[in-house]
């Protein structure tokens, strides 16, 4: 997996696990992160892993809609507000305050692993809350 931004037009270029394993990635952030969305899923028939970070509502209805039309077995399919996966955790509860206390990692690292946060810093500009 890289990324790539071009200074020209203020994209970045990923190759990740998109939908086909070939498939490279273009996005333009906008600057609002809570216009954006990671869909990932397992593809049973191919038996991976298929992860696309920064997609706008548009771009996942048409993820939906492929999955649809292609018939594709898939499981474990999640939509996640990019917003919410750049947020530290929330850790242990604690009693005394009677709130979550935050953790050292963002939603996104937990998930999915520190370099998803590396690519969220390379689109977006804005370094990740992640401690390590």
């Amino acid at each position: 997996m890289f990324t790539h931004k071009n200074q020209e037009d203020q994209t970045t270029t990923i190759n990740f696990n998109c939908e086909t394993k070939t498939e490279q990635k273009k996005v333009k952030f906008n600057g609002n992160i809570e216009e954006y969305y990671m869909v990932d899923y397992f593809d049973v028939e191919e038996c991976r892993w298929v992860r696309s970070p920064f997609n706008k509502m548009e771009d996942v209805f048409r993820i939906i809609t492929n999955i649809q039309i292609k018939d594709k077995k898939v499981k474990d399919l999640r939509i996640q507000s990019e917003e919410w996966l750049s947020e530290l955790r929330d850790n242990q509860w604690n009693e005394e305050t009677q709130s979550y206390e935050k953790d050292t990692i963002t939603n996104r690292c937990n998930i999915f692993g520190y370099r998803y946060d590396r690519i969220a810093e390379s689109i977006t500009g804005i370094k990740s809350l992640t401690q390590i």
